[in-house]
C-alpha cells in the first residue's frame, strides 16, 4: 500500500513539473511573438 502511495505522488510531482514546463515555453512563445510584433 505504502508504494503504491509513494509512485501516485511521484508521479503528481513528474506531472506537476511537465504543465510547469509547458507554461514556461508557452510564456516564451508569446514574449518571441510580441518581440516580432515590435520589430515590425
Amino acid at each position: 500500500m505504502k508504494v503504491g502511495l509513494e509512485i501516485q505522488r511521484r508521479k503528481s510531482k513528474i506531472r506537476i513539473v511537465w504543465i510547469d514546463m509547458v507554461i514556461q515555453s508557452y510564456t516564451d512563445i508569446k514574449d518571441l511573438m510580441n518581440a516580432k510584433d515590435r520589430e515590425l
